[in-house]
């Protein structure tokens, strides 16, 4: 954050760059869940972004709960966090500090209940999505919430396979296109935003 708020800084000043030019999307980490510990982590996050005018445009909670070992209270202590976590975002959505909130990760289950108790949508859930594992029950939750759905590792990281798959491949020459680009069309058609990686 801090390397991008002085290039941000830096174009800005020149003038080789407006605010409105750029669309900074920054994450709550599972470390820094929890009410306080999330108004201190956006907090600090904008600050080191360069205190960009108008706040931090979208702001998401990393993963629905932090990486510990489960036992009888992490459901209901994750839980806890989730919606403290929330509702420090939709604190500092109403102070300015940002302009959107969303969440990444979050399976149906997750959004569910956090839906039962915001106040404000998540604009976005951010999770893989291609076509070894396309998130169709998810899918149909975001869309019918207003929630938009932004896939990320859209090509599969390249490590599955992805775009060697023979049933892709054929559809790629028929259309005389990559395999790729092929998966983006895919995505778009069904109204996810990929974040290609």
């Amino acid at each position: 954050e801090e390397g991008l708020g002085n290039a941000l800084t830096a174009a800005f000043s020149s003038g080789k760059l407006q605010r409105q030019d750029v669309f900074v999307t920054t994450k709550v980490w599972v470390d820094y869940m929890g009410y306080d510990q999330t108004l201190a982590s956006v907090r600090e996050s904008l600050d080191k972004l360069g205190g960009l005018d108008g706040g931090i445009d979208l702001v998401l909670i990393h993963w629905p709960c932090p990486f510990v070992p489960k036992d009888d209270g992490a459901i209901e202590s994750n839980s806890k966090l989730r919606r403290e976590t929330w509702e420090a975002l939709e604190k500092l959505q109403q102070d300015g500090v940002v302009k959107q909130i969303g969440v990444s990760n979050f399976g149906e289950r997750h959004l569910k209940e956090l839906l039962a108790y915001a106040k404000v949508k998540p604009a976005v859930d951010q999770v893989e999505v291609h076509p070894y594992n396309q998130r169709v029950g998810l899918e149909k939750l975001v869309k019918s919430e207003g929630i938009r759905l932004e896939a990320y590792s859209p090509l599969g990281k390249g490590r599955i396979g992805l775009l060697e798959d023979p049933v892709l491949t054929s559809i790629a020459e028929t259309k005389k296109k990559t395999v790729a680009q092929v998966i983006l069309r895919w995505l778009l058609q069904r109204g996810i935003t990929p974040i290609p990686l």
